[in-house]
This record gives C-alpha cells, structure tokens and sequence, in this order.
C-alpha cells in the first residue's frame, strides 16, 4: 500500500460480499485492514475500498449490477476466461441441460466494455435462473446435475 500512494495512487478497490464467500475477499477482513463499505448489489456483493487521501471519489457499483437479475427468465450465464475451468466447463453444462430439454443462454464476456455492462460484478462466472442471480462458482456436472434436481428441471 505504501509502494501505490507513493506513485499517487488514489486508493483499492476490492469486491467481497455479505460474509466469506468462495472466490470473494473475506468482508471481515477488509474491515480489519481499515476497508470502508461503500457499496452493495444484489443477493450478497459488497464493495470496499481503502482510500490513500481525503479527495478520492467514493467507488460505487454501476446500476447494472445492483438487481442481481437479469430480463430472461430462462438459465443464464455470464462468464470470462479469467478462471481457466470456465471455458471447460460452459459446454459440459450445455450439453446436460440438453440432455434434460433445456438450454442455456451463454454471454461470454471479452471485452471491458462487456464487464463493465454484466449484470453482474462478479464476472468471472455468474449463473441467473428466472431472471435471478444464482452462483459465482463454477457449475461441474455433478453441482449441475444438483441444481437441475433442485429445481425440478
């Protein structure tokens, strides 16, 4: 930290949630190492920054994001190659949802412009179901295959 504000650096920016998540920055921690909430987006992401001065704009999610929804009702999912498992594993869950009569809309993100407009902060892997946020973590068949028995697909 000191190394950024001597290169005049403004502050961090760090994506957490509601309590320790999988692939989120633990929010208690942040909070220990002086963070400041300064944002939140449906179901459970959190926004933190540590500011380097006084002057810093407070960082704030774009509106996109705040409804943790998405206006198809169908299964949903955004994603970038930023985790290498992702690209393995989109086809792996198409070809299951086929095989039960369903699909998938895929929204592969790969431009900045892209990230910047998901309708989620989390875009490495977001899945929406009926329009609702549903998981960061990456779907294998087998959490899949869960998922669909869930409900009732």
């Amino acid at each position: 930290i000191e190394d950024a504000k001597a290169k005049g650096k403004v502050g961090l920016t760090i994506l957490s949630s509601d309590k320790k998540r999988s692939f989120l920055s633990d929010p208690s921690h942040l909070k220990h190492c002086g963070f400041i909430e300064c944002d939140s987006a449906l179901p459970y992401f959190k926004l933190f920054y540590l500011p380097f001065n006084d002057d810093v704009i407070i960082p704030k999610f774009k509106a996109c994001v705040k409804t943790g929804c998405v206006v198809e009702q169908d299964m949903v999912l955004y994603y970038t190659n930023q985790c290498p498992h992702t690209e393995k594993y989109v086809p792996i869950i198409q070809e299951i949802a086929k095989t039960h009569g369903k699909e998938i809309i895929v929204h592969k993100i790969e431009t900045t412009i892209d990230a910047q407009n998901s309708p989620s902060p989390f875009t490495t892997y977001s899945f929406f179901y009926k329009g609702k946020f549903v998981a960061n973590e990456i779907f294998s068949g087998k959490k899949f295959e869960k998922f669909l028995l869930e409900n009732n697909l």
